[in-house]
C-alpha cells in the first residue's frame, strides 16, 4: 500500500515489560519512532489485551488529531 507523500505513518508497538509474572504494554509510533510525547500504558496481563487498548488509544489518537488538523 502507497503512502502520500510526506503522510505520517502510526502504529502500535506492544512490548513485555518487567519478569514474572509476565506484564504487557503498548506505545504509539509514527514513522517507527515513538512519539515527542509519549504515549504507553502498561501493566496488561496479557499481549491480545494490551494491543486491543493501545489499538483504541490510536484510533483516538488519530480522531483527535484530525479534528485539530481540520477544524
Amino acid at each position: 500500500m502507497a503512502r502520500p507523500r510526506g503522510a505520517d505513518i502510526y502504529h502500535v508497538a506492544v512490548t513485555q515489560s518487567g519478569s514474572a509474572p509476565a506484564r504487557w504494554e503498548w506505545e504509539i509510533f509514527r514513522n517507527g519512532q515513538p512519539l515527542p510525547a509519549r504515549l504507553r500504558e502498561g501493566d496488561f496481563r496479557s499481549e491480545r489485551t494490551a494491543r486491543a487498548a493501545g489499538n483504541v488509544a490510536l484510533r483516538e489518537f488519530l480522531q483527535a488529531l484530525d479534528r485539530d488538523q481540520n477544524p
